[in-house]
């Protein structure tokens, strides 16, 4: 859950911090939490499904790839509506934030 909000805050670094400065705050922070969040979902699958790991592991990676695809499509709409990165930017953060509160009742599940 953690490393999902800071991806959702990374994500979002250029709309509260316009410039150079905000995007490499933003790739620096995505960047250290990308690979996390993809081990702890591999791992989490594998630990929730441990009889169908590759059942598990394919649908996060089949949702992943779903997200990959319409997270630019969705992106690029924005832009052309309103001329600004930062719609499609709040729209990604959004939506890490709302991975992150789906994993709230695992929170008490220990790994």
């Amino acid at each position: 859950m953690t490393a999902l909000v800071v991806q959702a805050l990374s994500v979002s670094a250029p709309t509260w911090l316009p410039g150079p400065t905000g995007l490499v705050i933003s790739g620096l922070m995505v960047g250290g939490t990308f690979t996390a969040v993809v081990a702890l979902s591999m791992y989490c699958g594998r630990q929730l499904a441990p009889h169908a790991a590759s059942a598990a592991l394919g649908a996060l990676t089949a949702c992943y790839g779903v997200g990959q695809i319409l997270g630019p499509v969705v992106t690029a709409r924005l832009l052309e509506s309103s001329g600004s990165f930062a719609p499609g930017l709040l729209g990604a953060a959004a939506a890490l934030i709302g991975a992150a509160v789906l994993l709230v009742p695992l929170g008490k599940v220990r790994f």
